[in-house]
């Protein structure tokens, strides 16, 4: 059976205890904060009360948020990954997305900002466990880990709600490029980013008005699996689709 789009975002129940870690656009660390999000379903699961909090060194930051239905901003697939974040590129204005990935009792997610003359202003990741669970920590990743073909299980959704489509392909990593019909090809504007505990940023340094875009993250799971996310965005700046490949080293 199907699960509906609030039964996918059911799967992420619990409370999850980890950090929010701030990077500059190359990669340097600004800010770590410790952190606990923990999302509790009310009513039957009807509602969902959301409380998220910041352990700063200057003190206690908590935002309590309430929710009965889904924003067409967000998409979630049936294991509990989603995005959330800008539909439409504007004029002077920021834009930025949140991809989140969850496997077992980890769950990664990673913002993306970027500023009103569209370059990338910072970048926000979010490691986090389940409560009770031993936190799930890797070294940071590398292009040797990459290197070699994956088999891909892709599934797509539509932000208009259409049929997703499914299918299986492959990406080749070779030296400090990628052959995927799922991502773009890397330039000097649109390169890999590594991060801590196995997860990659990729996403343009500037969107270019009038041509396509897709903002991205990887997390290597293990040596042999990695999960990618991308968000779609059309050449007019809005956004279409969103998409995530499960990885196998072949």
């Amino acid at each position: 059976m199907t699960l509906s789009q609030w039964d996918s975002l059911l799967k992420n129940l619990g409370c999850w205890q980890g950090s929010f870690t701030r990077f500059s656009p190359s990669g340097e660390v600004i800010e770590d904060v410790k952190s606990e999000t923990i999302l509790e379903g009310q009513n039957d699961n009807k509602t969902i009360e959301q409380t998220i909090i910041k352990y700063h060194p200057t003190g206690t930051q908590t935002q309590n948020l309430e929710y009965s239905s889904l924003a067409r901003s967000v998409l979630f697939f049936e294991n509990g990954d989603f995005s959330q974040g800008s539909t439409q590129l504007g004029f002077n204005s920021e834009f930025g997305v949140e991809l989140g990935l969850i496997y077992g009792n980890a769950r990664r997610r990673l913002v993306q900002l970027f500023n009103a003359n569209r370059e990338l202003d910072r970048l926000i990741l979010i490691r986090e466990h389940k409560a009770g669970t031993e936190p799930q920590t890797t070294e940071t990743l590398s292009w040797q880990q990459l290197q070699g073909k994956w088999q891909c299980d892709v599934i797509t959704l539509y932000a208009d709600w259409r049929s997703p489509d499914q299918f299986i392909t492959e990406t080749t990593w070779q030296n400090q490029d990628r052959t995927s019909n799922i991502g773009n090809k890397f330039t000097s504007n649109i390169h890999p980013l590594f991060l801590p505990d196995g997860v990659a940023s990729i996403c343009p340094t500037q969107i270019q008005l009038g041509a396509p875009f897709d903002l991205e993250v990887l997390w290597l799971i293990h040596p042999h699996l990695y999960y990618q996310m991308i968000r779609h965005y059309d050449d007019r700046g809005g956004w279409n689709s969103l998409t995530l490949a499960i990885a196998s080293s072949i």
